[in-house]
C-alpha cells in the first residue's frame, strides 16, 4: 500500500477502501482486457485516440468552469 511505503499509518478505513477498490477493479480489468481482444490493433488506436481526446475535453471544460467561477 502507498501509505506503508510513505510511512503513514494504515487505518481500517483506508484498508477497507483499498479492499473495495481491488474487488471492483480486478474484475473490471479482466473484463476490459477481454473486450479489447475483439478489436484490431488499428481499432484500438482509434479507441485510444478518442478516449485521449475525450479526457482532454473534460479537463478543458473543467478548467473553463473553474475560470468562470474565479
Amino acid at each position: 500500500m502507498d501509505a506503508s511505503r510513505e510511512g503513514r499509518p494504515l487505518t481500517p478505513g483506508a484498508l477497507g477502501a483499498a479492499a473495495l477498490a481491488s474487488r471492483f477493479f480486478a474484475p473490471l480489468g479482466r473484463r476490459m482486457s477481454a473486450a479489447l481482444e475483439d478489436f484490431t490493433p488499428e481499432e484500438r488506436r482509434v479507441i485510444g485516440r478518442f478516449l485521449g481526446r475525450g479526457i482532454e475535453a473534460v479537463v478543458a471544460a473543467r478548467q473553463e468552469t473553474a475560470d468562470d467561477d474565479a
